[in-house]
């Protein structure tokens, strides 16, 4: 009988745990990214939404939000890259002191960048 038990309670924990880590990202992160503080005239672009983030030509679905303490990672499905499938993977998001954002992923490398003021 205990062990129904201790299952629901590590799913009511998990996703207590994916809560709040979902509350983080869209309370600080949502937003257009690029390499300069001006999107427009950016060949690279990011878009973190609430369910989709986009970088460059590659747009995935969010399928779980987590956080370890500094950021939040993603793990990103159903990516698409100039309308061809391409592989899930997991970004991890930083937010530096002056409003810069680390994008790092093992498809796309560690990226810096601006939160665009002209969007």
């Amino acid at each position: 009988m205990k062990a129904p038990i201790i299952a629901a309670l590590a799913c009511f924990a998990t996703s207590a745990i994916a809560d709040g880590a979902v509350d983080i990202y869209q309370g600080n992160f949502l937003g257009a990214y690029a390499l300069t503080a001006t999107c427009a005239g950016q060949e690279l672009q990011v878009d973190l939404m609430a369910n989709r983030v986009a970088f460059g030509e590659t747009s995935c679905t969010i399928s779980q939000v987590l956080t370890d303490g500094v950021g939040v990672i993603l793990d990103l499905a159903t990516c698409n890259a100039e309308g061809e499938p391409t592989d899930d993977h997991r970004v991890t998001l930083t937010l530096s002191e002056t409003g810069g954002l680390t994008y790092d992923s093992a498809a796309t490398g560690t990226t810096e960048l601006l939160r665009c003021t002209d969007r």
